[in-house]
């Protein structure tokens, strides 16, 4: 059997078109954002304890 290597959870942002790892989050939380709204990465570190 093969080790399966631990796959990094991404997101992309839009406002900067890069990809970003979920456990950071976003990395701009106080700029100004216009995809903040429907931004999963947004979402995923305001609501991480859900």
């Amino acid at each position: 059997m093969e080790k399966k290597e631990k796959q990094e959870e991404k997101l992309y942002c839009e406002k900067y078109k890069e990809w970003v790892l979920v456990e950071i989050g976003c990395k701009h939380p106080k700029e100004y954002c216009q995809f903040r709204k429907q931004c999963l990465l947004h979402f995923k570190s305001r609501f991480k304890d859900f």
